[in-house]
Formats: C-alpha cells, sequence, structure tokens
C-alpha cells in the first residue's frame, strides 16, 4: 500500500524594526544618536510528518492477486498454485469436508475448529471446467447438504473413525464458471479439483439428525472408488466447497496403496495426504462420541431423514453402493 507522507514546513521570522529618534535640542549642541538594535530571527523546530494509518498487508493465503499456476505436467490443464501458503484456506475447506461428512460434528462445530466460516448450500446445477489435454466439459455436481444439527460418522465395526479413504489434489485452475438451475452464471477466480479415494467396505455410516438416527452397514468389493470433487475461491481466504461430480465413481482396481498416494501428493504439490489422521494431528480434533446404542440401530428411519432435509437441499443422502 502506498503511504502518502504529507510534510509540513513553516518557517516562522519576526523582526523588530528599528526606531531612530533624536532627542530634543536645547542649543546648538552634539546631537545624540541612538544605535538600531539588533534583529533577531527565530527558527521553529522541524515538524514531524503526520503518519497515515494504514491496514496490515494480507497474509498469502488471502491475497489472491500474489497467487500463479504452474505446471505440473507440461501441457496439463490442471496445474499448481503458488506460493506454497495458498493451499491454507483450501486445506481448511478440505478438513471441514472430512470433520463434518466423516466424524460426527455438525457443520457449524467443524467449521469452528478449522478456523473458518459456517459454509453455506451452494445451488450450484453445472459446472464447466478443464479436462488435462481436451477442451473444457460441462458436469453436474452435486453434494451432501449443509444441515443445521445434522451429524454424520464414518467408523469401523468398533467406532472408530474410519482411516481407509482420503482426498489428494488434482490441480487447480482459474475462472471455473458455475451455473444455477435457472441459467445464472457465476465465475470462480481460482478453482482446483480435489479426488475422494474410499474403500469402505466393511465399514459403517451412522447419521444422526435431531431425534432420529440411521445406520447403513457398507460390504463392498474391497476396491477404493474415486469421486472428482471441486473447491472455489470466494476471496478472502475463503474456499467454498462446491460439489461432486454426479456421476459414478470410478473403480480403482489398481489402488497403488495409501503411502504411495501420500508420497505422490507429497512430490506434485508438496501437500500431505488428506484424511483423518491428518485432521487429528493438524487440528487436534478426535471423532465425536458415538451414541451408545449406535451398534444396534437400522437405516429404517434413512427415508424419514432424507424426507426431513429435503427443505435444505434438493438432494438425499445417498445409500452407499456395493
Amino acid at each position: 500500500m502506498k503511504t502518502t507522507i504529507r510534510i509540513l514546513s513553516l518557517m516562522l521570522i519576526i523582526t523588530f524594526l528599528t526606531a531612530c529618534t533624536p532627542a530634543p535640542t536645547a542649543a546648538p549642541t552634539a546631537t545624540a544618536t541612538l544605535q538600531p538594535t539588533a534583529t533577531t530571527t527565530l527558527t521553529p523546530s522541524p515538524v514531524p510528518p503526520t503518519p497515515t494509518p494504514t491496514s496490515a498487508p494480507a497474509e498469502c493465503w488471502q491475497n489472491s492477486s500474489t497467487w500463479a499456476l504452474v505446471d505440473v505436467f507440461e501441457g496439463d490443464n490442471y496445474k499448481a498454485l503458488e506460493p506454497a501458503c495458498a493451499y491454507e484456506g483450501l486445506e481448511k475447506t478440505v478438513a471441514w469436508l472430512i470433520i463434518y461428512h466423516n466424524m460426527g460434528y455438525t457443520s457449524e462445530e467443524a467449521a469452528e475448529i478449522v478456523g473458518i466460516e459456517p459454509p453455506q448450500n451452494l445451488f450450484i446445477d453445472y459446472a464447466v471446467v478443464p479436462t488435462n489435454i481436451k477442451s473444457p466439459k460441462s458436469v453436474d455436481l452435486n453434494y451432501w447438504p449443509v444441515v443445521p444439527d445434522f451429524r454424520n460418522w464414518l467408523v469401523d465395526t468398533t467406532g472408530n473413525a474410519w482411516a481407509n479413504d482420503y482426498y489428494v489434489l488434482e490441480g487447480c485452475f482459474k475462472d471455473m464458471e458455475n451455473f444455477d438451475a435457472q441459467g445464472n452464471k457465476q465465475i470462480i477466480e481460482y478453482a482446483c479439483g480435489v479426488t475422494y479415494y474410499g474403500n469402505n467396505s466393511g465399514s459403517s455410516r451412522f447419521i444422526q439428525y435431531q431425534d432420529m438416527q440411521a445406520r447403513l452397514q457398507i460390504t463392498g468389493d474391497g476396491y477404493f472408488r474415486a469421486t472428482k470433487c471441486y473447491i472455489g475461491y470466494r476471496g478472502n481466504g475463503v474456499w467454498d466447497y462446491l460439489g461432486c461430480r454426479s456421476e459414478e465413481p470410478l473403480v480403482v482396481k489398481d489402488h497403488p496403496g495409501i503411502e504411495t498416494a501420500q508420497e505422490s501428493q507429497e512430490l506434485l504439490y508438496g501437500l500431505p495426504l488428506w484424511n483423518v489422521s491428518w485432521v487429528n494431528t493438524t487440528f487436534g480434533v478426535s471423532i465425536y462420541t458415538l451414541p451408545p446404542s449406535w451398534s444396534s440401530v437400522t437405516d429404517e428411519q434413512l427415508s424419514i431423514i432424507n424426507s426431513q432435509i429435503s427443505m435444505f437441499w434438493n438432494e438425499s443422502i445417498p445409500t452407499p453402493k456395493p
């Protein structure tokens, strides 16, 4: 920020003029002459400049004017953000996703834990996004609604947080076009593709809304599934969860393993693997305590819960596919 410094300069000179008055003459004698008094000049002390109030400069992760996109793979439309501090706000939103979707906290509680504003439902119908090397394409988006007093856990058979899923960055791009159901367009300055990998075979999803509960036992086939999602930069360090592609998740039969995925994330983007363990280490939060009777709950009330939350968003909680 440029600061205007106003320099005030004041010179004050006070001069005492001499007065020469001849003495009265009584007789033709010598005339007395008064000598003029010395002239005194007062020089004021310099006035210090008046400081102009300044605002503290925005931190890197809040100031997108300092960001740039750089190639990860030559010719790929999904790129890395630089400097690395630009990812700080993005990571807060990813952490909110994990805590709200999988660890039993409400949206408001999760937002407070990671230090962001409570996210709101964004009525995005579809978006135009880049492909890796071809022309951009339109994709339909959906996501679980942000609902007050809604809790959601993904756990193993003993009630511990499920550790076999994670998020990774797939790269970022500029000027993402989003459209609502009426066709109104919004342009997002920066957006990033974030892919969710989950192998939830053998896990349970426990849901609690107000006084209703439902538990879904997930059997599955043992394969990881990949779902591509998007997070967009709103400004002032805030990133919004925009939703995930509504197409079927990609079945990953040759998944290299979580450790290899972590090494790849660090190598390509200098970032950690985003999972429950990372949330616990970074934000010091563990799974929200499950109700004592959680393991005996069935999915009987799921349809009622879906009906109740439809007022918040025109989507229902997806029943996991095997």
